[in-house]
């Protein structure tokens, strides 16, 4: 299982391939730079806008055969799709992050802080709704 820190979370159209959606990303401003310069031990994930399909982008490669006379580049990727079932969600949740990725072939770095962020917003939220409500 590959080790990789996550360096963003983008939703896009997965109408269109991954690499014209990666080639997309790395012309805007808000993207390109995050997207252009991922390192060797760091992926982005691509949201469909439907919610129910995660890729996780590695960036492109590139390889050649022994003599260097010809020379391929590679755009590595792995994808889930999330499949509604027996009444479950078909969306994807940020607190399941790291089951999706482990279930692609990666073990995200780092990323335990970001589902704990995300479980205690949601707490709070929760809190919040109910002390609204008990007011009211």
């Amino acid at each position: 299982m590959e080790r990789r820190h996550l360096r963003a979370i983008i939703t896009v159209s997965f109408g269109k391939s991954e690499h014209t959606n990666y080639e997309e990303l790395l012309k805007t401003k808000a993207w390109g730079k995050t997207v252009g310069s991922l390192k060797g031990d760091e992926c982005i994930m691509l949201v469909a806008t439907m919610q129910n399909q995660l890729m996780f982008l590695k960036g492109y490669f590139d390889i050649s055969e022994n003599d260097e006379t010809k020379r391929w580049k590679l755009l590595l990727s792995n994808k889930v799709r999330i499949i509604r079932g027996d009444g479950l969600c078909n969306n994807w949740e940020p607190k399941m992050l790291s089951n999706y990725a482990k279930k692609a072939g990666i073990e995200l770095i780092g990323i335990k802080m970001l589902e704990e962020f995300y479980s205690n917003l949601l707490e709070e939220k929760e809190k919040a709704r109910l002390l609204k409500r008990q007011a009211a």
